[in-house]
C-alpha cells in the first residue's frame, strides 16, 4: 500500500516508545512516510531500536510553536503519539495537531488513569486534548477510556504493539542467544539467574518522587500502594536468600531500574546482600528488558509492564505487592487481574513462592490467563487505523 500520507511520530516514555515503533516500522514497509520526534527515554531507544526511521531528538520542553515548524518541514498530514503520562511533549505536540486540523491518533501501551493520559496542567489549568482516534489493548482499556469521556467511535481495540514486538522477539531467540548474553552480562549458563523489575517510586538523588497523575506516591509521602520498590527489594531478598540457603542454590539476582528511577535509590538495599553467600545481587541500567526476560530463569517486580511480557514469553512472572490489600488501593497490576502474572499479596505467600522457585518447581508459581489479549496483528492494525 503506496500512499502519500506524511506521518509525525512523538514519544517519551520508554513504554510508549515501545509502543510506537512496531507501528511506524509497519507503516515504513507499506510505504508511508513516517519521521519521529522522540525525547526523554525514547530518545535513548530509538536510535537502536528503530534506525530504519528518521528520527528527530528534542528535549520535553519541546514547544508548540516548534513543533508547527517540524509539521511544515515535514509537510505532515497525520500525528500517531504515544500516551504517557511521564512528559510533556507529547501532549504539546497534540495540541499544536488539533490547532492545525491535523489527524492525530494516540496508541495505549499500558491501563489506567487513561483521562489523564491525554490532560496537562497549564498555567490557564487544567488542559484537554482528546485524539481523533485512540488505539487500546483490550475490552478493559476500551470501557476506561469510555468512562474517561472518550466517544465510542474515537476508541479501537488493536491489541498491545509493544507487547506482540516483546513476543515475538522472544520468540525468535534461540538457547545459544540466550547463553550470548549471559556470557556478555557475566553470567554463566548454569547460572541460576532472576531478574526484579523496578518501579519509578524514586526519581531524584535526594528520594523525590513525581507527583501529580501516575503517581506512585501521594502528597503525603506515602505510597498510594501500600508499598514501595526499596520495602518491596528488600522482602524478596530476605525470602530469596532464605530460601537459598535452604536448599543449597546460589542466585544471580538482577535490579533493573525502571527508565526513569533514581537506580541508586535501591542501592542501600543491594549492598546489604554483599555478604550474603547464597545471592550475588546487583543493579544493571544495560540491555533491554526483552534481553534480561530470556536470560533469566524468572522474573519479579510490582507492577511493571515487563511481567506482562515475561509472562506472555513463557517465563514465571511473579507480582510482589506486599501493603495494597492493607492500603484500600485496587491493583495496579493489570496482568494479576488478567491472570497472566502470579500475583503475591503478602509475606506468607512469597516465602512459598520463593521456596517453589529455588526448589525448581515452576509450575506452582504460573498462572493461567482468564482471558487472551488480542496480540498479534496489533502493531498492522494501529497502523491501519492512522492511514485509514
Amino acid at each position: 500500500m503506496k500512499t502519500d500520507r506524511n506521518i509525525l511520530a512523538v514519544c517519551h516514555d520508554a513504554g510508549g516508545a515501545r509502543a510506537v515503533i512496531p507501528v511506524v516500522k509497519e507503516l515504513k514497509r507499506l510505504g508511508v512516510s513516517v519521521v519521529a520526534l522522540v525525547a526523554g527515554p525514547a530518545a535513548v531507544i530509538w536510535p537502536s531500536e528503530c534506525p530504519e526511521v528518521e528520527f528527530l531528538e528534542v528535549p520535553d520542553a519541546f514547544s508548540s510553536t516548534e513543533a508547527g515548524k517540524v509539521f511544515e518541514a515535514h509537510h505532515t498530514d497525520t500525528l500517531l503519539s504515544a500516551s504517557g503520562l511521564y512528559n510533556q511533549i507529547e501532549h504539546t505536540v497534540r495540541v499544536a495537531a488539533q490547532r492545525r486540523g491535523l489527524y492525530s491518533v494516540a496508541v495505549l501501551d499500558s491501563w489506567l488513569t487513561y483521562a489523564e493520559r491525554f490532560q496537562r496542567i497549564s498555567d490557564e489549568g487544567l488542559e484537554e486534548c482528546h485524539p481523533d482516534r485512540v488505539c487500546v489493548i483490550d475490552d478493559l482499556s476500551y470501557q476506561g477510556m469510555l468512562s474517561a469521556g472518550f466517544k465510542p467511535d474515537q476508541v479501537v481495540i488493536t491489541g498491545p504493539p509493544n507487547l506482540e514486538a516483546t513476543v515475538s522477539f522472544c520468540q525468535s531467540i534461540s538457547p545459544d542467544q540466550c547463553e550470548e548474553w549471559r556470557m556478555k552480562h557475566g553470567l554463566s549458563p548454569r547460572d541460576f539467574v532472576m531478574t526484579f523489575f523496578s518501579d519509578p517510586f524514586y526519581t531524584g538523588p535526594d528520594g523525590e518522587w513525581i507527583t501529580g497523575p501516575g503517581a506512585l506516591i501521594g502528597p503525603d509521602g506515602k505510597s498510594i500502594f501500600g508499598y514501595t520498590s526499596i520495602s518491596i527489594l528488600e522482602a524478596v531478598l530476605e525470602e530469596l536468600a532464605a530460601a537459598c540457603e535452604a536448599v543449597g542454590r546460589s542466585c544471580k539476582f538482577i535490579v533493573k531500574p525502571h527508565p526513569i528511577e533514581h537506580a541508586e535509590c535501591l542501592r542501600p538495599v543491594v549492598d546489604q546482600k554483599e555478604s550474603n553467600k547464597w545471592l550475588d545481587v546487583r543493579i544493571s541500567t544495560e540491555g533491554n528488558a526483552a534481553e534480561w526476560i530470556m536470560l533469566s530463569d524468572a522474573v519479579l517486580g510490582m507492577m511493571s509492564i515487563a511481567l506482562l511480557e515475561a509472562a506472555l514469553a513463557g517465563k514465571p512472572a511473579l507480582s510482589v505487592e506486599i501493603g495494597l490489600l492493607e492500603s484500600g488501593a485496587e491493583d495496579p497490576c493489570l496482568s494479576n487481574l488478567l491472570g497472566y502474572t502470579y500475583a503475591i499479596y503478602d509475606r506468607s505467600s512469597l516465602k512459598k513462592a520463593m521456596q517453589a522457585i529455588c526448589a525448581g518447581n515452576f509450575d506452582r508459581v504460573i498462572s493461567s490467563p482468564r482471558c487472551q489479549l488480542p496480540i498479534w496483528g496489533a502493531a498492522g492494525r494501529v497502523a491501519s487505523a492512522v492511514v485509514s
